[in-house]
């Protein structure tokens, strides 16, 4: 059965939205749950961020996030640690 272009287009639209939302989530909750047992990286990432918002405003555009070297390393680091554990897991399986 052949779909029609249009349609197909949609559908796969809405697989990417849907997957980059999956992985958005899932990161954040894991930078989420890492924090949360590091208080110290809370409060110093905590800083950076106040430190950027009375700098530029309350709402910060995506070059000024992109400046925010420990929040960068932090989100690496989260991505590291998070890869290397599902791939530890994925062996063993």
């Amino acid at each position: 059965m052949r779909q029609h272009p249009k349609r197909f287009l949609m559908i796969l639209y809405r697989t990417l939205i849907f997957a980059a939302v999956d992985t958005t989530s899932n990161t954040l909750s894991r930078i989420l749950h890492l924090l949360a047992g590091r208080p110290e990286i809370q409060n110093k990432l905590r800083e950076e961020i106040k430190l950027a918002k009375d700098l530029h405003g309350m709402e910060l555009s995506y070059d000024q996030l992109n400046e925010l070297s420990f929040l960068d390393a932090v989100c690496r680091e989260t991505l590291r640690l998070c890869v290397l554990k599902d791939l530890r897991r994925d062996q063993r399986l």
